[in-house]
């Protein structure tokens, strides 16, 4: 993702490493630019990451037709912050609840919509693509809902630039 402050991409990061059942693995989204960590991580910002990944994913189509989103992490009181300014989207990290921040962790990224989407789509991809080869190729219930998830926030993108064009 290319912003003012320079490039930023979307990082998922695994609090634990097994070669064992994708469901256990544990996990964070952080955002990068040049190399750095924008947000400083440990493990008690760690979530189930299918799950991170999904709850990211199904918030996307959301973000695309404006709406100031969030999505909180399951097992913390922190949350991923999303707010529209124009054609910008500023994501944010922070803890409290999803109508109320209390301590802003990771000050505002301001990032482009089509940047923010490129990157959490290729996130999504990612982690699914990880999870099906850990998972032996199967796909259970929750390795279905992000595939899903990912996409009709494939779609919303893609009707979303599809209307911009005309």
């Amino acid at each position: 993702i290319v912003t003012d402050a320079g490039c930023v991409t979307l990082k998922q990061y695994t609090s634990q490493h097994s070669d064992g059942d994708p469901h256990d693995i544990e996990g964070f989204v952080v955002p990068i630019s040049a190399d750095e960590p924008l947000l400083d991580t440990d493990d008690s910002f760690a979530d189930p990451l299918i799950r991170l990944a999904t709850s990211w994913l199904m918030k996307t189509p959301w973000i695309i037709a404006g709406d100031e989103e969030c999505v909180p992490l399951r097992h913390s009181p922190y949350c991923y912050g999303f707010e529209p300014n124009g054609s910008h989207i500023q994501l944010y990290f922070y803890e409290g609840t999803e109508g109320e921040v209390e301590t802003l962790l990771m000050d505002p990224i301001d990032l482009e919509l089509e940047e923010l989407v490129t990157a959490s789509l290729e996130m999504g991809n990612d982690v699914l693509t990880w999870a099906m080869q850990l998972n032996d190729g199967d796909t259970d219930e929750d390795l279905a809902e992000l595939k899903e998830t990912l996409e009709e926030a494939r779609k919303a993108w893609q009707a979303h630039k599809h209307k911009d064009s005309r």
